[in-house]
Formats: C-alpha cells, sequence, structure tokens
C-alpha cells in the first residue's frame, strides 16, 4: 500500500511530545511513504556539496550521481528585520521550529548557522530574551539551468534500489546565500513585578530595536523598572573581525559594521527528487511515515533540552552532565540508524523526555525561589516590635507551598507560659540549619485574644536563609502563648543565588 506523508502542525506534534504512549496501528502490506519531489530551506551543511545525494532515511550524503555543475548566482538582495520576545516554552517551541527544521531524517538535529542563537536564549520568571534579528538575502536559490545524470548513473536508474543505494532520494540542485545577524537582548529584572511592568511599557509587540531612536527608548525603559540588559550576538556571512557588542548602544554599532562587511554566505538548500530528472523514477520509499513524524518529535525535544540545559545553574549542569551528552553527541552520531532502528529511536526519546521533564522542574524551583525572592522586602524590620490583637491570630511571609517538583516541609516551635508573677514571659525562637532555605515563616498568637503579648524579629533576613530568630514576650503580668512555624526546603536544590 502507498501512505502519503502529511506533515502535523507544530502544536500536533507538542502534543504528541507530552505522551509517552505509543500508538499501535494495524497496516495491510509494507508500509511506504511518498517524499515530495522538492525540499528548500534546508540548514546547509559541511557535507553539502553541489550535486552530492542525500538519503532521506539516513541523512547521511552520499556520491553524487550528476555530471558537475555550478549554479548560477542570484544577483538580487533584499534585507529584513525581524524581532520577537521568547518568554516561556511556547514561544522557545516556535523559534526552535523556524531555526532549526529539518524534512525527513535530513538536518533537523544538527547546529547550523541558522540555529546557533538558540542557545543564548534565556526565559524565567524574572527574565525574557528579545529576539533581534537582520538578514540580507539573495532572492531565490542559485540553481543550474539544467541537471543531467552522469553515464553510470544513467545505467543505474532504472533499478530503483541499487541506484538508492548509491546516490539516495535527493540531490543539492542549489543553494541560498544569506549573511545573518542575530542579538539576543538578555532582560533580567529585579522582581517579576518589575518585569511584568517592564513589558507592559512596551507592549504587545517587539521593540524594533535596531533603529537607534527605538534602542534608546528600550534601554530608557528598562532603567526606569530597574531591567539590566545584557546582549549576545551571531553572526554569520561576513569579511573582517567583527567588534565586541554587549549592550544595545554596542549591537547598533556591531549591526553598522556588519552591512558594510556582509557578504552572503551557503545558508540554505534546495534538495531535488532524483524524480525531477526522470519521472520514472519512483519517490516511494519504503518506511512507515510516522517514523519521520517520530524523528521530528523527537529532534525538537533534543533542541529544547539543549536550551534549557545551557539555562540551568552549573550546580545542576554538573548532576545531569552525563544524560545530556548522551543525547547531545549520542543522538546526532546515531542518527544515520534511528528511522530504522525503532528501539534505538524509542530509547532515545525515552531519555530526552525524562532530561527534559527534569530541566522543566528545575525550571519550576528556579520560579519559586524568585517568588519568595519577591517576598523578602515584605518581612518585618529587625527589632520591629508587632503588638497582638484579638483580630489577627498570626503573621506569614513567604510561599509555604507549590506544586510538581516542589517539596516544601515544616517544623513548629512553640512556647507557652501560664501567668507566674509580675513581669514579662518572655522566649526567642531559633531554627538554625544550613541544609535548609526558608521559604515560609510563621508567627502564631495561640490564644488570639488581644493580650498575648508582642514579638518581633531578631534577625535581619529570614526568607532564603537557613536561620530563624524570632523574640516572643507576654505582656507585662500575663501568661503568654506564641508559636513559630517555619517552612524549608532543601539549599542544594536551590542554588539560584544569582538570579
Amino acid at each position: 500500500m502507498k501512505t502519503v506523508l502529511v506533515p502535523g502542525s507544530l502544536e500536533e506534534l507538542n502534543q504528541k511530545r507530552g505522551s509517552s504512549a505509543k500508538i499501535k496501528r494495524v497496516i495491510v502490506g509494507e508500509p511506504t511513504t511518498e517524499l515530495t519531489s522538492v525540499i528548500v530551506d534546508v540548514p546547509w551543511s559541511d557535507a553539502f556539496t553541489f550535486g552530492c545525494g542525500i538519503d532521506a532515511i539516513t541523512g547521511s550524503s552520499m556520491s553524487s550521481a550528476l555530471e558537475p555543475f555550478l549554479p548560477i548566482p542570484s544577483e538580487i538582495k533584499s534585507s529584513t528585520e525581524s524581532y520577537r520576545f521568547v518568554q516561556d516554552e511556547s514561544d522557545l517551541i516556535q523559534e526552535i521550529g523556524a531555526a532549526a527544521s529539518g524534512s525527513y531524517n535530513i538536518q533537523g538535529v544538527t547546529v547550523s548557522a541558522k540555529s546557533d542563537y538558540l542557545n543564548k536564549i534565556e526565559f524565567s520568571g524574572v527574565t525574557t530574551s528579545l529576539v533581534a534579528t537582520y538578514e540580507a538575502t539573495y532572492d531565490g536559490y542559485d540553481e543550474a539551468d539544467g541537471y543531467y545524470l552522469t553515464h553510470t548513473a544513467k545505467n543505474f536508474i532504472k533499478d530503483p534500489p541499487q541506484f538508492r543505494s548509491m546516490f539516495g532520494d535527493y540531490f543539492v540542485s542549489g543553494v541560498k546565500r544569506v549573511s545573518s545577524f542575530v542579538a539576543v537582548y538578555k532582560c533580567t529584572a529585579q522582581s517579576y513585578e518589575d518585569l511584568n511592568s517592564f513589558k507592559g511599557s512596551i507592549g504587545a509587540s517587539a521593540p524594533e530595536v535596531f533603529s537607534a531612536e527605538a534602542s534608546a527608548s528600550f534601554e530608557r525603559k528598562a532603567e526606569e523598572h530597574h531591567v539590566a540588559i545584557s546582549v549576545e550576538v551571531v553572526m554569520s556571512g561576513y569579511e573582517g573581525d567583527p567588534p565586541t557588542a554587549t549592550t544595545p548602544a554596542e549591537t547598533l554599532k556591531a549591526l553598522e559594521w556588519f552591512k558594510k562587511h556582509e557578504q552572503g554566505r551557503y545558508f540554505q538548500a534546495k534538495l531535488y527528487h532524483y524524480s525531477m530528472i526522470d519521472p520514472t523514477y519512483p519517490r516511494t520509499i519504503r518506511i512507515d511515515p510516522q517514523v519521520f513524524v517520530d524523528l521530528r518529535i523527537l529532534y525538537l525535544t533534543l533542541w529544547e533540552v539543549r536550551v534549557l540545559y545551557a539555562n540551568v545553574p552549573s550546580a545542576y549542569q554538573t548532576r545531569y552532565q552525563n544524560m545530556y551528552y548522551n543525547l547531545d553527541i549520542g543522538l546526532p552520531a546515531n542518527q544515520n540508524v534511528l528511522a530504522t532502528d525503532q528501539q534505538k529511536r524509542d530509547d532515545f526519546q525515552q531519555e530526552a523526555t525524562i532530561l527534559l521533564n527534569l530541566l522543566k522542574d528545575v525550571f519550576s524551583l528556579m520560579d519559586f525561589y524568585l517568588g519568595v525572592k519577591d517576598l523578602v522586602s515584605t518581612e518585618p524590620k529587625q527589632g520591629q516590635k508587632i503588638e497582638e490583637d484579638a483580630t489577627r491570630p498570626s503573621w506569614k511571609y513567604g510561599l509555604k507551598s507549590g506544586s510538581g517538583a516542589i517539596f516544601v516541609d515544616n517544623t513548629e516551635q512553640r512556647y507557652k507560659q501560664d501567668y507566674n508573677g509580675p513581669g514579662w514571659n518572655q522566649h526567642t525562637f531559633v531554627f538554625d540549619d544550613p541544609t535548609k532555605l526558608i521559604v515560609c515563616w510563621e508567627v502564631i498568637a495561640n490564644r488570639n485574644d488581644g493580650k498575648n503579648g508582642s514579638w518581633m524579629k531578631v534577625v535581619d533576613q529570614i526568607l532564603l536563609t537557613g536561620y530563624a530568630a524570632v523574640h516572643v514576650s507576654s505582656a507585662y503580668d500575663r501568661g503568654t502563648d506564641w508559636s513559630l512555624r517555619v517552612y524549608y526546603v532543601n539549599a542544594e536544590d536551590y542554588p539560584f543565588g544569582d538570579k
């Protein structure tokens, strides 16, 4: 039977990524995929040469079946600019889909000039990335007037299995030349509130920061909302030594330099199926189309792992290093067998999904940490005396619970003293454990009658430390009943002090 591959939308792929269950399908006859005649926008590989063969199943470059040719270069060039925010996982998936695309098992997993900037992207509860791109593109593809098989290739094309084993399914028919300048503006705020107000001041559309006026406005709004901006620039297709650019102002100067020195380089390839030369040559291959969908999902997962891994603290990079290298190095090394080895494909998908979920957990922990950090300023000042009254039974600071990977434990100390003569009954609660990180603390007036006395914090900061000290006192000539409840997490799981 013949089955035509209809690629799913990115959203559909993402839905499938979330399920570990395999869909069992009953197929009558041998499953086949009908390949498309032309593939465009394939990231250029160092292994590519004009006319070289490409195997759609393995992704490998193969011998050329064509007489040598040189494409006719396009002389028409145009430039474009684009700006977009990457603020969450959904934005990241869209960015990966555009920058690390691939068809069948061709590309989609290797780092190219088009995808090199992805690892520069950062986002969290207090960080967002603005991706600004300038591209100078020669219109269309540089292609030849015609393509002709060699004498040897002509002898074998009537034997498709043999021809395919020698020359693959496609050949590189043309190239698009592009000069690319990508600047990733990392915007880091001091708090959730600051980042949200900064976003609100900018509006829904990403600012066109490659103009002097827009760049100055962007910096001014960032300063007003306590947002620090750093920039990383990735250039492709130029001559000379580019200037360093780490600030918006330097980035504008670097872009000006780039426009004077840009020289289009091979950026994307066009692939022709051999049926474009000989229409009798079949476009069907003996492989289930679902395999290519599975591979696309696997490669999207790998790319997301790459970006998230680059953004977690070094302690977590060390913790997951072996798992990461097994994917980042092992998966591309095995690309040529993944389409035909379901067990290996499934194993890599399982490993990639496990590591992706672990990295997502790290981001959940980071967001929780930053949420607590935002509340440090709500703590009373050291030595500030707080009187109990009947309208308020407790005082709570911080976040005492979270979801997913966040596990919060707590402990409670109580001091109860009945009236025992004139004077004050006093006590200092102390929690001291450097292996813990306090995420919430609560002072509780157990009598709640307006006559329990007062309390004060006797240390500068409790939240996000491993030490709490709270002094309680009865009213004069009264009994008292106080509790201190401390909520904490394991400090080693929260190495986010510099975030």
